[in-house]
């Protein structure tokens, strides 16, 4: 019994310890960069004149702009589209591939 836990546990670090460069690179690129702009959304930044804090209002004049909703519209077409064009192009194209495989 002991030795089935202590492979579980290897089994358990080893399958953290290969995630952990994926997350690493995840967190560096997207987890922070969202956490360090959250406050700074909430102010009129600006580096030739004074910073002010305008609460959310830079969220109620994005969202009262009508080409913020058409690009968000893009968006989520772009990220429902996308896949499944490829998966289907993947489709179409694997039997062709395997059928060239399988001449050789």
């Amino acid at each position: 019994m002991k030795a089935r836990n202590k492979k579980k546990l290897k089994n358990t670090v080893m399958a953290y310890v290969f995630m952990a460069p994926a997350l690493i690179i995840l967190c560096m690129f997207v987890l922070f960069p969202v956490l360090f702009n959250l406050p700074l959304s909430l102010f009129d930044y600006s580096i030739i004149s004074e910073t002010k804090f305008v609460g959310l209002g830079n969220y109620r004049k994005a969202f009262s702009d009508p080409e913020f909703w058409i690009a968000m519209r893009n968006s989520v077409l772009f990220v429902l589209c996308v896949p499944v064009l490829q998966i289907c192009n993947h489709d179409v194209a694997a039997p062709k591939r395997l059928g060239d495989c399988a001449a050789k």
